[in-house]
């Protein structure tokens, strides 16, 4: 499958309340795997963190393993 190195999936509100619009607050780990695995089977593999972004860098590094997908993670 071919990925798109041009798109990358910001994770700020993967483990922050991050977002003007934002009015649940951080996402569920059960629903950033719902997105990661949309975006893999859409092309997408690269995905942003930071120390920053609250428990993102957590929530991320527990899912990746077992997604058994290839991630860039920036």
């Amino acid at each position: 499958m071919y990925h798109n190195k041009k798109i990358v999936i910001g994770g700020a509100q993967f483990g922050n309340n991050y977002g003007i619009a934002n009015v649940k607050g951080v996402l569920k780990s059960k629903d950033v795997k719902i997105i990661l695995d949309f975006a893999y089977k859409n092309g997408i593999s690269s995905i942003d963190t930071a120390k920053s972004y609250g428990n993102s860098e957590k929530i991320i590094g527990n899912l990746l393993p077992g997604l058994n997908q290839e991630w860039d993670v920036i």
